[in-house]
C-alpha cells in the first residue's frame, strides 16, 4: 500500500537576500577596478579581466532586477 502525506503547494519565488546583492555589487566593482588597473598597465590580462567584470556586472544587474518592488 502506498501512503502519501498531504503537502501544501507553496509558490516559491527566488528572493534575493540583501547580503547577496551587496556581495554581487562588491564583486562587480572589484573586478571592474582590476580590469581598469590592468588596462592602465598595458597588461595582456586586461581583456580577460574585463570579460569577468562584465559578467559580474551582468549578474549583479540580474539580481537587482529579481528584487521585489519597494
Amino acid at each position: 500500500m502506498l501512503f502519501r502525506s498531504p503537502v501544501a503547494a507553496v509558490a516559491v519565488t527566488p528572493a534575493v537576500a540583501s547580503g547577496d546583492l551587496k556581495e554581487a555589487k562588491k564583486q562587480a566593482e572589484l573586478l571592474t577596478w582590476a580590469a581598469d588597473a590592468l588596462a592602465a598597465k598595458g597588461s595582456p590580462q586586461a581583456a580577460p579581466m574585463q570579460a569577468k567584470a562584465q559578467q559580474a556586472t551582468a549578474a549583479y544587474e540580474a539580481l537587482k532586477q529579481a528584487q521585489p518592488a519597494r
